[in-house]
């Protein structure tokens, strides 16, 4: 009897120690977007990654906005390194070069490049702007502009506050309800700042952020924009 009791219960541990060791994917995204940064830094392709970070690989596997990151930010890289990126002085409302169409969360991803905050007049800056003046960037042609404002923080001068704030045209009238959710993230490794969600009537703000070289991915309506190079002095 107290074999045939104890069969059950060892099978039910063997399931279970089974699981354990068939899990495939030990990473966290959080590691995950640190280790993709380290594969943009190296210049690693995509045969030397898999041999460096096999993990890595094991999670793009199992978790596909992990594999949809890593695909935008070495094809970003990619351009980069062969002189395709554009540097122009205002950003076009719909980067041909830069729209990604690959499926997925990819497949509805506009990239854009943060042009720089310029200086601000004498008389903004007397408004507490850090003496930089705000800048708008049109998301796309339906008109959905939004515009990035810097300030310093109310409980460090060491430290920021992000402002977005959001108009449209006529043509996007259908959108003033709509939820906007925002991604803040470290531009050199892919780790996430902060993420907000709110409405494109009262914009969103990220409080006490540190100055540096950031990433901001919104969403809209399942319309999905990255802006790269937000450097925030």
């Amino acid at each position: 009897m107290t074999e045939r009791s104890d069969q059950p219960r060892n099978g039910l541990y063997q399931l279970i120690a089974d699981i354990y060791a068939a899990d495939p994917d030990p990473l966290s995204c959080q590691v995950a977007h640190r280790l993709v940064g380290l594969v943009v830094d190296n210049q690693f392709d995509d045969d030397t990654a898999k041999l460096q970070y096999p993990d890595l690989f094991r999670h793009l596997d199992a978790c596909t906005d992990c594999a949809d990151r890593y695909h935008m930010v070495t094809e970003y890289a990619r351009l980069e390194a062969d002189g395709a990126l554009p540097n122009p002085s205002s950003i076009p409302a719909l980067p041909a070069e830069l729209h990604q169409a690959k499926g997925g969360w990819m497949e509805r991803l506009v990239r854009l490049l943060f042009p720089g905050f310029p200086a601000a007049t004498p008389a903004m800056a007397l408004r507490g702007s850090m003496g930089l003046s705000p800048v708008s960037i049109a998301l796309d042609d339906l008109g959905i502009v939004v515009e990035i404002q810097v300030q310093s923080s109310s409980i460090s001068d060491d430290l920021r506050s992000l402002h977005c704030s959001f108009s449209w045209t006529e043509r996007a009238e259908h959108i003033e309800n709509s939820i906007v959710e925002a991604l803040l993230e470290w531009e050199e490794t892919g780790e996430e700042e902060q993420a907000l969600t709110g409405n494109l009537a009262t914009g969103v703000t990220f409080l006490d952020i540190e100055p540096a070289l950031y990433r901001l991915l919104l969403t809209i309506d399942d319309q999905n924009y990255v802006i790269e190079s937000i450097e925030i002095p």
